[in-house]
């Protein structure tokens, strides 16, 4: 894994990045040096804490809310895959000039293509998409693959500064918010579902009153949720980390993987055995239903 990371002078002079905090500014050039070869690692608050700042005294609600305003200022995307938490820098590959590449541990966004370069069995050379820009691409992943075929162009240079005189040298790929969004797994399933949009304000509101405030990495969390998980699942595990002690969205997520593992019911608590079939469709119905029911009595308190 190669870790000679370049940082474009022109970062300095840039407006976006004067807008940043002095906070900020240090993550983002921490984020830079403790990602992987692909620009990838987790997004749990708190294990950016440890990679970024070991040693200082920064909280969690600190870190999620400086990587929120990295996100808006179009810098590293976050998203969820199957109730895991990630960050990508979005200009990764077209400032990154790297000799070699390892693989990522972690899954990458939609649409995102990694470039691959290293030694692989008997020494020999593994490339993957090392002739081709990688990144965002609307072209398909697997294009312009040459896993396996030995020695790869090598179009890095090491250290080499990057080329290029954009004012938006320290941001992501050029992509506008709109389109960065449409990246984030989870998100589009709910964003034109009104039943969808209801679950995740019903599922916000509990979040809010027994975890904490919500941050955008945190609604983001919540989207996920609501799209893999049925609703009397999430209100539960919720209500057992509040009840627990342990207001953490990691923690949540181990419940909700557990409850999947084990094949958790509805209401009643009851658990199916390994295997059991489970009608989603039902359950959404009831959801939905349940959802409308909430919403029709917070109206009645809000009139009177």
């Amino acid at each position: 894994m190669s870790k000679k990371r370049s940082i474009d002078q022109k970062i300095r002079k840039s407006q976006n990045f004067s807008s940043l905090t002095l906070r900020q500014r240090d993550l983002w050039h921490g984020l830079i040096a403790v990602v992987d070869d692909q620009g990838r690692m987790p997004g749990i608050p708190n294990y950016v804490r440890s990679q970024v700042w070991p040693y200082d005294k920064v909280n969690e609600d600190e870190v999620s809310s400086d990587l929120d305003r990295l996100v808006e200022g179009g810098y590293i995307l976050v998203y969820s895959v199957e109730g895991s938490c990630y960050i990508q820098i979005i200009n990764w590959w077209k400032y990154q000039a790297m000799q070699w590449a390892g693989k990522s541990d972690f899954p990458p966004p939609d649409g995102w293509m990694d470039r691959e370069r290293y030694h692989g069995k008997k020494n020999i050379i593994q490339t993957l998409n090392w002739d081709i820009p990688g990144g965002y691409t609307n072209k398909g992943s697997g294009e312009g693959s040459d896993k396996g075929s030995g020695e790869g162009s090598n179009k890095g240079s090491g250290e080499g500064s990057p080329s290029g005189s954009d004012d938006n040298s320290d941001k992501g790929i050029g992509l506008d918010s709109n389109e960065v969004n449409v990246k984030v797994k989870g998100k589009d399933k709910v964003k034109d579902d009104e039943e969808g949009k209801d679950l995740v304000g019903v599922v916000s509101t509990l979040f809010e009153n027994e975890i904490g405030g919500l941050t955008g990495m945190i609604r983001e969390q919540i989207i996920d949720w609501v799209d893999n998980y049925p609703l009397p699942w999430i209100e539960d595990s919720i209500r057992i980390a509040s009840g627990n002690n342990k207001r953490r969205v990691d923690y949540i997520n181990g419940i909700l993987k557990k409850k999947k593992i084990e094949g958790h019911g509805g209401d009643d608590g009851r658990v199916e055995k390994p295997g059991d079939d489970i009608d989603m469709q039902e359950v959404r119905e009831k959801e939905a239903q349940e959802t409308r029911e909430r919403i029709s009595k917070l109206k009645e308190k809000e009139e009177k």
